[in-house]
């Protein structure tokens, strides 16, 4: 039966492809996952397909392939949606939410946060972003966590982590916060956001940290 299993029975004989990444063809994501109509459904290894695919789609953020008895193969798709504009020595990366270079450009996209001072290991589009530094990639992911959450009531405009002891952010295109360190991320820019509610609509101006918690 194990023998039956792994060779004659449970063969791929359709592959279904879902989700929202509709500029590629259902034909394209297939085919980047090395998958093909007739591989024994017990022999592909499912999560070095995904990887495979994610490699290999630029504009694919997430996927998904699961297995449906006795022989179809689904495949579910996200799509990139251009986030971050982060600046390094030769240009521009246009990142997703989770960081996957989306392009390597020259011109930053209008309406995306701005990161600068972030030295980019391997600015290759399709490959996750990342620095030697292991100390800039925990700063980075830090922000890109608090804005992908969503939960600011004044927006992060942009964020200079040129100096990691004198990190640069501006909220709502109104205030420059120089938060000192890149310590207790989440708490400063709660702290600052709370300082910033005090003020009126309309005001504009500078927030310094002094320490940790003034």
């Amino acid at each position: 039966i194990v023998t039956l299993s792994m060779t004659v029975l449970f063969n791929i004989e359709s592959i279904e492809v879902t989700g929202d990444a509709k500029m590629y063809k259902a034909e394209e994501i297939a085919q980047a996952t090395g998958i093909s109509a007739g591989d024994n459904m017990l022999r592909v290894d499912l999560e070095k397909a995904e990887q495979r695919a994610l490699d290999n789609l630029i504009n694919v953020e997430e996927i998904s392939i699961k297995r449906k008895f006795p022989n179809t193969l689904l495949i579910d798709v996200k799509k990139c949606v251009p986030t971050y504009n982060i600046k390094y020595e030769f240009g521009v990366l246009v990142t997703s939410q989770t960081g996957k270079i989306i392009e390597n450009s020259m011109n930053p996209q209008e309406g995306l946060v701005t990161i600068s001072g972030f030295d980019a290991k391997e600015p290759v589009a399709g490959k996750w972003i990342y620095s030697e530094d292991a100390r800039d990639t925990k700063i980075l992911n830090a922000f890109m966590k608090l804005i992908n959450e969503g939960n600011l009531e004044y927006p992060i405009i942009s964020v200079d982590m040129t100096k990691a002891n004198n990190i640069i952010v501006n909220l709502d295109n109104r205030f420059q916060f120089d938060m000192g360190n890149w310590e207790e991320i989440d708490y400063k820019i709660s702290f600052a956001q709370s300082v910033i509610s005090e003020h009126p609509a309309d005001k504009e101006g500078y927030l310094t940290m002094i320490g940790n918690n003034q």
